[in-house]
């Protein structure tokens, strides 16, 4: 379900539907996962969700931020990749910005 999630986040004319259909605590719940690739597209999905400016704010917050921030430790190294681009997505509002220094 995690690469599906990525591949129709890959389109910016779904990123507003899928934040309507309440996907991003999926997207949480599949970061705390302990199979990495659920890992790896979860953090992906999340990363498109936070590159976007209308969806970026709800990307963020309902656990997302703390998801990246735990997931930038992960032991896979294309984890941490993914959750350092998401981070740097969603570092790009000056209120992000102070909460990821923050953790």
């Amino acid at each position: 379900s995690g690469l599906s999630l990525y591949n129709i986040s890959c389109a910016v004319t779904n990123q507003i539907a899928m934040v309507r259909a309440n996907v991003l605590l999926s997207l949480v719940t599949l970061c705390e996962s302990p199979d990495v690739d659920c890992c790896r597209y979860a953090i992906m999905t999340l990363s498109n969700l936070a590159a976007n400016h209308e969806t970026r704010n709800d990307a963020t917050r309902g656990g997302g931020l703390q998801a990246a921030i735990m997931l930038a430790r992960n032991e896979d190294l294309d984890v941490r990749r993914y959750a350092s681009i998401c981070l740097c997505n969603m570092a790009n509002n000056p209120t992000t910005q102070v909460q990821v220094v923050v953790h």
